[in-house]
């Protein structure tokens, strides 16, 4: 039988395959949201509006952006991240509607740029109004734009990469923290250039992991952003 594990909040459940399958972001977020920090759910926002930071025509939602990532690594005060998010608002009131039953994308855009760079107590109201839209009646897949669906993949894959899988908890070795690993982590994470995730399981390897949750993750293809999960157990991050 497949391990289930429930949900505090309501009686549905999430079992590690459809984890590991599905392509809807706001639910595995929900999911995880009572077990990890708000710096890993702030993460997963901000590598989320990433993906269409090319459609932000407003410089105020590219820096409100920049300061909720600032503010999940504790470089920003309070006040900064309310200012931003107050700039991020009259940004997304300032674009027009361009289409009365579908936003354009530069306003989604900038829409998801400010739920992204709310204070904790508005984070957290967000995804508990998740929850409502959970049980909302959905459209037949078929009627989902192909793009759309693209862009639902990539977005799933992203909050794995963050989270990793909630079904399997790692218990990282601080032998595996070496000099080589902590070097490679750190790098990548300060450059969001994540190219040498392959290198940084050859280090971890040779230090003596043989995890292959971890490894696999340094070593398959796909995107690693900040908040990844293997690089933060590297860098002691939560």
């Amino acid at each position: 039988m497949t391990e289930k594990v429930w949900l505090k909040r309501h009686d549905d459940v999430m079992t590690e395959e459809e984890w590991l399958n599905s392509d809807d972001e706001m639910l595995m977020t929900y999911f995880v949201a009572e077990r990890m920090s708000l710096r890993k759910l702030r993460l997963a926002r901000v590598a989320i509006c990433r993906r269409v930071e090319h459609h932000l025509v407003d410089e105020r939602s590219r820096h409100a952006l920049a300061v909720s990532e600032a503010y999940a690594e504790g470089l920003v005060s309070d006040a900064v991240l309310v200012a931003a998010r107050a700039q991020a608002d009259a940004a997304y009131k300032s674009l027009p509607y361009l289409n009365a039953s579908a936003k354009d994308v530069q306003v989604t855009a900038a829409n998801l740029v400010r739920c992204a760079t709310g204070t904790e107590s508005a984070m957290r109201m967000q995804i508990d109004m998740i929850d409502i839209a959970l049980f909302a009646p959905k459209p037949p897949p078929e009627s989902i734009p192909a793009e759309c669906r693209t862009a639902s993949i990539a977005e799933a894959a992203l909050v794995r990469d963050i989270f990793g899988n909630p079904f399997r908890p790692v218990t990282f070795s601080p032998d595996w923290r070496t000099s080589t690993a902590l070097a490679l982590a750190a790098q990548m994470y300060e450059s969001r250039d994540f190219s040498a995730m392959p290198i940084l399981a050859d280090a971890l390897q040779d230090a003596g992991c043989d995890n292959p949750d971890v490894l696999d993750h340094c070593r398959q293809p796909g995107q690693h952003v900040r908040g990844c999960w293997v690089v933060d157990l590297v860098l002691g991050k939560e």
